[in-house]
């Protein structure tokens, strides 16, 4: 279902930056996928379970933000669609989901 998510979104463009929220940084599940979950700079795999918080998610969100995976550069929770079911002052990780479909998670 994610899959069908992100590709129902790969056209959309955002209508806001990422904020200081970095849910999907912890929630989300990155699976080893070459060219997908490496770093553009050294090659190394991101890849981790879900619940687990990235090892580069630091106090102020992305420390290598730069260098990011493909995977984290591709996926665009519903908020910063600027989808109407999210106001700007509702970023996911005040609210608790990410998406229209109330997809949940927990911090």
């Amino acid at each position: 279902m994610i899959v069908a998510r992100l590709l129902e979104y790969a056209f959309l463009m955002p209508a806001r930056t990422c904020s200081s929220c970095s849910a999907c940084c912890t929630t989300l599940r990155i699976d080893s996928v070459s060219g997908l979950s490496t770093r553009f700079d050294t090659g190394e795999d991101l890849a981790k379970p879900a619940g687990v918080p990235c090892k580069y998610l630091g106090p102020q969100g992305c420390t290598i933000y730069e260098v990011r995976a493909a995977v984290c550069r591709r996926f665009q929770c519903d908020w910063k669609l600027g989808l109407k079911e999210f106001p700007e002052e509702s970023p996911p990780l005040r609210v608790g989901y990410f998406g229209k479909n109330r997809h949940l998670f927990v911090i």
